[in-house]
């Protein structure tokens, strides 16, 4: 278990406190829309990540360059903005840079942390978990069903099994 101190508070000073460029802060956006838009999947291609910055409106003295994308991705991946995720087409986990682009990339628990009331606000559409209420991005991996399948009730895995704990059956929570 993990615990973390995040300002919830948005105001002018928060806004302002980032070193990113206005493009660079809507190529960020534009991956997170990208990846919910995945739907149960919620994950993309580093490649496709990278694709996106042709999509953020520039003039061609601010436009973000290929470099300067990948330098984004690997500097929000190392930082937790983003998450590598396994792959089902990704057999092999050598870092060259012909597998990089195969791997997949999902919001990471940075963004979950810190930018929670923004995808809520603008992903209106997630699913929540019914235990915690969190949004569920990747529902395939993040995400399970009670195991009555006539019941609808959405689960975090890691909340099911905190749930669960303990527990001589494994009886619905609703």
């Amino acid at each position: 278990m993990y615990y973390a101190i995040v300002n919830t508070k948005i105001d002018d000073a928060i806004k302002s406190a980032t070193d990113l460029t206005p493009q660079e802060l809507a190529y960020f956006k534009l991956i997170l829309q990208a990846i919910v838009a995945e739907g149960e999947e919620g994950k993309i291609t580093y490649h496709d990540c990278l694709l996106l910055k042709s999509k953020v409106e520039t003039t061609s003295s601010n436009a973000i360059s290929g470099s300067r994308a990948d330098i984004l991705l690997q500097d929000w991946i190392k930082c937790r903005w983003l998450s590598f995720v396994s792959s089902s087409s990704s057999s092999s986990s050598s870092k060259n840079s012909a597998n990089k682009e195969k791997k997949m990339l999902t919001i990471g628990v940075r963004t979950m942390l810190e930018l929670r009331s923004y995808i809520e606000d603008v992903f209106e559409e997630l699913p929540k978990c019914n235990l915690c209420a969190d949004p569920i991005i990747m529902k395939t991996i993040q995400g399970t069903h009670c195991s009555n399948h006539k019941c609808s009730y959405l689960m975090h895995i890691h909340c099911k099994n905190r749930w669960f704990q303990g527990k001589k059956t494994c009886k619905c929570p609703q």
